[in-house]
């Protein structure tokens, strides 16, 4: 189980055949040199299958930072359009989910419950 306090990531689920690959990653090192200049993001992406290509924004404090940053894309006119139409998904993941994530291919779909639950849900 993940911790609030571990390293996360932010992951962009694209999928090509809706969304160039390298638009969306050039949209992400503007945006960070824009909204986040103060920080320095590794941006990488490869294939999670035939259809899509996973793109990892790193490395986050924790999840809080994460989170700061994933609320700022979601609303960002260059992505709002792209997350309505479904060409990309967008979530803040722990380090330990992460390679969970990338490893089980079958467990995959589970994720988008686990985040809204413990990620978007406010807590009482």
């Amino acid at each position: 189980m993940e911790s609030a306090a571990e390293q996360h990531y932010i992951i962009v689920i694209v999928n090509i055949h809706k969304q160039p690959v390298n638009e969306v990653k050039v949209s992400l090192t503007d945006f960070g040199r824009e909204f986040f200049s103060l920080q320095k993001f590794n941006i990488n992406s490869f294939y999670i299958n035939q259809n899509e290509q996973l793109i990892t924004v790193s490395r986050f404090k924790n999840k809080e930072t994460a989170m700061e940053y994933y609320y700022s894309v979601v609303i960002n006119k260059t992505f709002a359009p792209l997350i309505d139409n479904k060409a990309i998904v967008v979530y803040a993941i722990s380090a330990t989910n992460y390679t969970s994530y990338y490893q089980k291919v079958d467990k995959r779909e589970m994720y988008d419950a686990f985040f809204n639950l413990y990620y978007l849900m406010p807590k009482e």
